[in-house]
């Protein structure tokens, strides 16, 4: 299996993981990061800084954590819309990255790339939200319709 076989069928993994419904979805809970997951996130960071998309797809099939944030509360998402790499964008919205996430300046991946003029990758950050929206809208209606019945 290459990397992009692999990381496709990290991906599918990871959607169904993210659009399971919480039992408890007002509860969170907080876990420690491990040195190796440190290392790992600030690699994705860097690689996403970088636009190496091939080191993000091989990181992430290695088990990064694309919802890692850094020293500066920045995730590889921002890093790489910040500096207007699409396809990195991309790879990290395909594994899962949190499109809304939020910086603590209360910025989200598409406020940094609209902020600096790039256009590529606003537009596929606005999409992946678009799209996000939609499903929320449909499950919602199902289930508004399903409790009605």
């Amino acid at each position: 299996m290459n990397v992009d076989q692999g990381f496709d069928q990290h991906c599918t993994q990871s959607i169904w993981v993210k659009a399971r419904k919480p039992t408890q979805p007002d509860s969170f809970s907080f876990t420690s990061l491990s040195d190796t997951d440190m290392e790992e996130g600030a690699q994705l960071c860097e690689a996403a800084r970088g636009g190496d998309t091939e080191k993000l797809k091989a990181l992430i099939l290695a088990g990064a954590d694309v919802t890692y944030f850094d020293g500066e509360g920045l995730n590889p998402l921002m890093h790489a819309a910040k500096l207007g790499h699409a396809d990195a964008v991309t790879a990290l919205l395909e594994a899962g990255a949190p499109w809304n996430a939020l910086s603590p300046s209360n910025l989200s991946a598409g406020d940094f790339a609209m902020e600096a003029g790039h256009e590529d990758a606003y537009d596929i950050l606005l999409n992946a939200g678009i799209q996000a929206e939609l499903v929320l809208g449909t499950i919602a209606r199902r289930e508004k319709k399903d409790g009605d019945s």
